[in-house]
């Protein structure tokens, strides 16, 4: 598998879909967040008492889906996800377009983080 961080960049928006208590599929778009140190994982921020943490809380298994429209490319990444509230992750992760989010800073008692590990993928090509 190629390394994650030779297919996603910071800020790259995908969909993450996780498996909710009901047995249903939720996906939502979901903005990359990178660590030089972790080349093998994606990591997000999302709010503490958000569906999709309650849903990893019960099932961590998830799938990611890009799609690049300028090769035509498709990436889909199943693997497992873990929550995170550390702040020295948090203090490396930080943007400034996260403050639209969290105002507080890194520090916010509500921003926590996921880490998602993929364990199989499939790279799909669209034909013209």
């Amino acid at each position: 598998m190629k390394q994650i961080s030779q297919i996603f960049h910071y800020g790259q928006v995908v969909i993450l879909y996780t498996y909710s208590s009901d047995h249903k599929i939720r996906g939502r778009e979901m903005t990359v967040l990178t660590r030089p140190q972790d080349e093998d994982a994606i990591w997000f921020g999302t709010s503490q008492n958000t569906r999709k943490v309650k849903d990893i809380k019960q099932n961590n298994n998830v799938i990611i889906n890009y799609k690049d429209p300028f090769r035509r490319e498709e990436v889909i990444l199943f693997g497992t996800i873990q929550i995170f509230d550390d702040l020295k992750i948090k203090e490396d992760l930080w943007r400034d377009p996260l403050q639209m989010f969290w105002p507080e800073g890194p520090e916010s008692k509500n921003l926590v983080l996921l880490k998602f590990t993929p364990n199989r993928n499939e790279f799909l090509m669209q034909d013209i």
